[in-house]
């Protein structure tokens, strides 16, 4: 199976309901962030039995579409801006909720629930130490599940200075009020490799696969297939 064949049907099938950003740019641009990913769940779909998967930070979609697809399974999708409309969350017949996963978790938290979990180009939006929230996805996940996961690469996006310095100076979540992004959508900060695998394994997760996503001049960046720690 031509896994870009199959990305293009499911990005053809999404036009006629997608928001026009997505038409007349993100589409184009989405294969540079997780084109390993991508390989990886249609890898992954052919050889697991699969009841339901979450997908964080949903954005337009694609990645739950395409897994819905490829899974026939159920598909909760959450993101805390509403990129996605109610025509294509219908004929797609996916779980959507609008949700901020860093302080409202409870609203889908089931303990050892979810088979997958998509995390794609999210944590740099994270305002709060990942840690926690990450900590939460490995509850959520089932045993020997598996959590797709992509980000850019500080390294060549470069680093952000405008609310941390490292990681390290992150407050957790309850520690203060978090401002107010319902409105905006940036990247508070942009890990490297080295950084990221720190908190992968705080989280406890261990790194099944790894791959850069560089493709053409784009900076590249970082692709995983991450498995619960049991």
């Amino acid at each position: 199976m031509d896994w870009l064949v199959v990305l293009n049907e499911v990005q053809d099938s999404m036009e006629p309901f997608a928001k026009q950003h997505y038409k007349t740019a993100y589409r184009i641009e989405e294969i540079y962030y997780w084109y390993h990913v991508a390989k990886w769940i249609i890898e992954d779909s052919q050889n697991a039995d699969i009841n339901n998967i979450l997908d964080v930070g949903c954005g337009h979609g694609t990645l739950s579409v395409f897994s819905k697809m490829l899974y026939n399974c159920d598909v909760t999708c959450i993101d805390a801006i509403n990129y996605m409309s109610q025509e294509m969350v219908q004929h797609f017949e996916l779980n959507y909720e609008l949700m901020d996963i860093e302080v409202n978790m409870d609203k889908i938290y089931h303990p050892k629930h979810y088979d997958r979990i998509i995390f794609t180009e999210v944590i740099e939006h994270l305002y709060f130490n990942p840690v926690p929230t990450m900590e939460k996805l490995h509850e959520i996940l089932k045993d020997d599940g598996k959590l797709f996961l992509s980000t850019p690469d500080s390294v060549e996006w470069g680093y952000l200075n405008g609310f941390y310095s490292h990681v390290g100076q992150m407050p957790n979540p309850g520690d203060i009020d978090k401002p107010d992004f319902s409105t905006i959508d940036q990247h508070i900060y942009q890990y490297s490799r080295g950084e990221l695998e720190r908190v992968i394994q705080e989280s406890g997760f261990y790194i099944n696969k790894f791959s850069y996503c560089k493709i053409g001049n784009r900076a590249r960046h970082l692709n995983y297939e991450l498995i619960k720690k049991i």
